[in-house]
Parts: C-alpha cells; sequence; structure tokens
C-alpha cells in the first residue's frame, strides 16, 4: 500500500459556550412578580410557614422547609425549601436567588425548580418527591470540584460549571425557564453579588418538557452553610421572536469581497440589535472600530417584521468566523440568533518541498505558515518541473514530515489535496493492483489500480464537494464515489507518511490543500503549470493564452489567432 498523504487527527473542538452579558431584568410592565421574598427574619425562627413577602396573586402560600432552615436565611441541612409553582406554557420565567457566606466542604446549596416540596430530611433535589429541574448549585468549597448545573430529572443533562466563581465570594444565580415554545429551553446565568452583569453559562432544550410542582433551594450535606439574601420568581411576557425564516446564513466566497447576515425578527416593542463575531474562542462586538463593517435595524413594513443587518463591504480571510446577533426589546430578555459562519475559499497550504524551502529542518509552508517539521536529514532530487533540489526523497529513515495544526474543512465539508510524486515501486505492498490508493479514516477507500507508473513523476489530486469525492492522476478523472461529509476540526498534515509508518517510497513535489472543491478545469491548471497539456485538441487549438503562450484553454485569445491566420492565409488553425 502506498500512503501518500494521509490526514491524523490531532485536536478536536470542544463544547463552545457563547458567553455575554445581560443585564438585570427590572419590573416593568411586561413583567409579572409571582414571588419575592427577602431573609430578614428572626435567626431562631424555622423558615417552614413563614408568608412569602411579595405575592401578588394573594394565593396565601408560604414556605415549605425542613426545620434546620431558618426565617434569617440561614441554609438548612440535607433538605429542601420550597414554595408551591406550576410553569405554563407561553412564557419566560426568571428564578434568582442571592447566595451569601457559602462555607464548608464540596457538598452544596442549589436553587431550581423541582417536583414538588417536603419537608422530610434527605430531600434534595435528586430524588422524589423534591427531584430537580433546572436547577444549579453553589459549593462550599469548589477548589477540588467545580459547580454544577443540570437540567434533570436529578443530576441527568448536567455539565460543571468552568470556570466555577471564586468559592470565597458571594454570588448571585438565574435561571430562565422558556415556555414558549412546543420543547422548553433553560438558561443558567451567574454572577458576583458586587457585579451588575450576568454571564449566560449553558442553554439546554427539553425534549420531554419536565413535571414542576415547585421552586426553591436544597442543601447538598449537613457539612454545608450559607445565607440567603433574597429571592425572585418573575414571569416575562415577551414577544421578540425570530421569523422561521430569519436566521442568518453561512457564507463562502472567494477572495475579498461583499458579505451581508441578516436577522428577520418580530416584536411589538422598540428593538435593540448587537452583532458578535467569534474568531477561534475570542468573541467581538461588531462593527467596532472597522470602517468596512457596518451594522443597521430597520422595520419592513411590507412582511411586518425587523431586519438586523450586519454588511462587510470588503470581506477576506481575516473576517473568517461566526457571526450571531443578540436581540432584546422592552422585557430585557435578549432572544439570540444562530450562528452564521464566513468561509473564505482558498489555498491553505503550499509545500515546495524543495532544498530552498527548508529552514530549521522544516518544510515551509508558503502560504498558510503551517511549517511541517521533517524526520531526519532529507535528500532534494529533480523535482517534478526539472529543477535541481526541487523535490524530497522519502525513506522510512528520513524525509517524511507532519505539519502543525490546521483546520482545512470549512462548514462546506469541501477540500482538495494535490501533489506529483515519484514513485520508487512496491514497498509495503501485496501485488501491483490497486497500487495507488487514497484513503481516508472517515470515507474509506478509493483504489486506482495499475496507475501509478514507477520512476516517472506523476500528478495526483483528490477533491470532495460535500458528497462526491474524485481523484485524479495527470488532470484526468479516474474515480468518481459518494463519500460522507466530515469534519475534523484541528489536525496535522502527514507528509509521506502516515502516522509514522508506511513511508512513502519515492519523491513528493509541490503538495497544496484547499479548503473547497476544485473543478475539473482547476486541476488541469494545476497539471499544466509546467508540461504539456493533456487536452486531445490543445495541440491544434490551444494556440496562445493572456501571456501569449498556450495556456491548456480554447477561448477568445485562441478565437483571435484563428480568425487572423483564415484572414492572412486562409487556412485555420494555422498558417503553412
Amino acid at each position: 500500500m502506498i500512503k501518500i498523504l494521509a490526514l491524523s487527527p490531532l485536536l478536536r473542538p470542544g463544547l463552545l459556550l457563547l458567553l455575554f452579558p445581560l443585564i438585570i431584568i427590572p419590573l416593568q410592565a411586561q413583567t409579572t412578580v409571582i414571588y419575592q421574598h427577602t431573609f430578614s427574619g428572626d435567626s431562631s425562627t424555622s423558615l417552614h410557614g413563614q408568608p412569602i413577602d411579595v405575592d401578588p396573586g394573594g394565593t396565601g402560600n408560604t414556605w415549605n422547609a425542613h426545620s434546620s432552615w431558618k426565617a434569617d436565611g440561614a441554609s438548612g441541612l440535607y433538605s429542601t425549601a420550597t414554595v408551591p409553582f406550576e410553569p405554563q406554557s407561553g412564557f419566560i420565567y426568571h428564578l434568582s436567588a442571592s447566595f451569601r457566606d457559602v462555607t464548608g466542604d464540596d457538598y452544596w446549596l442549589a436553587l431550581g425548580f423541582t417536583a414538588g416540596s417536603s419537608t422530610a430530611s434527605g430531600q434534595r433535589f435528586l430524588g422524589s418527591p423534591t427531584t430537580g429541574y433546572a436547577w444549579m448549585l453553589r459549593r462550599g468549597n469548589n477548589a477540588t470540584q467545580p459547580d454544577q448545573l443540570f437540567a434533570g430529572p436529578a443530576t441527568a443533562n448536567g455539565i460543571s460549571i468552568e470556570p466555577s466563581l471564586d468559592h470565597s465570594r458571594d454570588v448571585d444565580l438565574m435561571i430562565l425557564l422558556d415556555t414558549r415554545n412546543e420543547s422548553w429551553q433553560v438558561q443558567w446565568y451567574q454572577k458576583y453579588a458586587a457585579d451588575f452583569y450576568f454571564t449566560q453559562i449553558h442553554t439546554f432544550t427539553y425534549s420531554t418538557n419536565p413535571d414542576i410542582h415547585a421552586v426553591g433551594f436544597a442543601s447538598g450535606q449537613n457539612t454545608i452553610h450559607g445565607r440567603l439574601k433574597n429571592f425572585n420568581l418573575l414571569r416575562i411576557e415577551s414577544n421578540l421572536e425570530i421569523t422561521p425564516d430569519g436566521q442568518p446564513q453561512d457564507t463562502a466566497i472567494y477572495g475579498s469581497q461583499p458579505v451581508e447576515f441578516v436577522v428577520r425578527f418580530t416584536t411589538n416593542s422598540q428593538p435593540v440589535a448587537v452583532w458578535h463575531r467569534l474568531q477561534e474562542g475570542i468573541d467581538t462586538t461588531l462593527p467596532g472600530d472597522n470602517p468596512d463593517i457596518v451594522s443597521s435595524l430597520e422595520y419592513n413594513d411590507a412582511t411586518d417584521a425587523w431586519l438586523a443587518r450586519l454588511i462587510m463591504t470588503d470581506a477576506n480571510a481575516d473576517d473568517e468566523g461566526a457571526y450571531y446577533c443578540i436581540l432584546s426589546d422592552e422585557s430585557v430578555f435578549p432572544v439570540v440568533s444562530t450562528a452564521a459562519r464566513l468561509q473564505v475559499n482558498a489555498l491553505l497550504t503550499y509545500w515546495p518541498l524543495g532544498q530552498a524551502e527548508v529552514a530549521d529542518n522544516r518544510y515551509l509552508d508558503r502560504q498558510g505558515g503551517h511549517h511541517a517539521d521533517i524526520t531526519g536529514l532529507p535528500a532534494f532530487v529533480l523535482g517534478a518541473h526539472g529543477q535541481d533540489a526541487a523535490a524530497s526523497e522519502i525513506t522510512p529513515e528520513a524525509g517524511w514530515a507532519s505539519s502543525s495544526p490546521l483546520r482545512p474543512i470549512g462548514f462546506t465539508g469541501e477540500f482538495s489535496i494535490a501533489f506529483w510524486y515519484r514513485w520508487n515501486g512496491l514497498q509495503d505492498m501485496t501485488s501491483a493492483a490497486g497500487d495507488l490508493m487514497v484513503e481516508s479514516i472517515w470515507n474509506g477507500t478509493s483504489r486506482l489500480d495499475h496507475a501509478a507508473q514507477p520512476g516517472h513523476w506523476q500528478f495526483f489530486c483528490v477533491t470532495f464537494d460535500g458528497t462526491t469525492g474524485r481523484t485524479y492522476l495527470d488532470g484526468r478523472i479516474k474515480t468518481t464515489e459518494s463519500w460522507h461529509k466530515v469534519d475534523p476540526g484541528r489536525i496535522t498534515v502527514d507528509l509521506g507518511h502516515a502516522s509514522g509508518a508506511h513511508t512513502f517510497n519515492g519523491a513528493l513535489d509541490d503538495v497544496r490543500i484547499f479548503n473547497y472543491a476544485l473543478s475539473d478545469a482547476q486541476v488541469v491548471s494545476l497539471f499544466t503549470e509546467d508540461v504539456l497539456c493533456i487536452l486531445s485538441y490543445a495541440q491544434t487549438f490551444d494556440l496562445t493564452g493572456p501571456n501569449g503562450s498556450p495556456d491548456c484553454r480554447v477561448d477568445l485569445y485562441d478565437l483571435r489567432i484563428l480568425l487572423d491566420n483564415w484572414m492572412s492565409c486562409g487556412i485555420y488553425p494555422r498558417c503553412q
């Protein structure tokens, strides 16, 4: 088997959490108070049976709590303190509380929605009747274990909060339960007590909506202590919605050109739209001070919808990334659009592999700076285009290399790899059949039987357009197969080997990787840069090109010569 070029995974993208500030929600016409309570009672009085400070519904509900929970907010032991609550569809529910002086070991105090209430010891959101849904915990000491959040039931669908807020400082926690859609959604937030802004931690969408009958607090163990300062449960009636066809769309461009992202949404009040770009984990608010980026917000009478636009007048490779818009109205509850990706289709890497293109025992990447570390001392030989020391001879001991990490495949799933090789004959192979092979750890194998010619330079290219993989040999298409679209994330490129084994027995020259699928004509163009054109009619009709020489294309340049010859001597294509 010949392994000419192999891609091996190195890094894989992890969970991406979009972080953005949220102003504390004020009480406005669209906000209804369900409960509000300040824990200012006597430290010797049990919280159980105490009336809730603000209960506009006049329900007369009181706290259901184990006897260890106190009216001054002192936390209970290994138990819960809750009030009755059943969410209705069509609203956003805001649950928040202030946690003070939480100390002890890595057990916790928690805030959340629950399946029910209990005054018994041992009830902690971990099982019936107080099973937790959409809850989060604050540890007495999170130095060894982080704070956590859970969608439920109990500890199902949970994640660690990274980074957890300093356990020595007071914090405010907030949970937003959105019941406006068929599948409910929950968002978790946190901040230090002294800060004005909450930070979003995580978002979760339920496949089965939770059966909630109470809200409140839980204590994880007898060794945890803390104090509750206040408690809020609000209903927010936000009507801001992104229309079904209103999300921004992924966009791929060539070179530099204008790009526009648009979010279409409806609301009955004055909206605010703020665009963001996420690049390599760095979130930037737009347009900033960039004169080539303009944002606008306008109302369209014809569609009865708002349009939030982001226009880049000259987008290029520096602008690649994910773009999203945060929308808000008078309810101050943000709606975040999906992230639309911008990709610039281009040549990503180019390793000439000649002696002049080596520094510090690395093959230099003249396009993207992803230089490849060489094993051993390479020997340089006559290249594919007849230049001295322009190609690298690969042996098991020397010449093969691995690049620094890069991302060769964008959201389109497309890519192309092209290179020249000179094979010295069989090595690590069982027969001459299938002597040239393209192998992917994701997509399988394509075989080009009896294709390689030992001792001769040949040009090889593989392309993938998101559904179909094609292989080319010396500019001619050889195989066409259905492949699966993948996103390997950031990877290394192995030149002349596969993970340190199966080294190629021969020489390599001019390795290129593109993040899009080359067309048949583009493959031919790469092949014919310095060699004879393979088109059957080229010798007859390819007479010239933009530079005055044949360019393996029959176009208007050639037509002009044909017409000149016809007018001059009455013979085409050439006057004899």
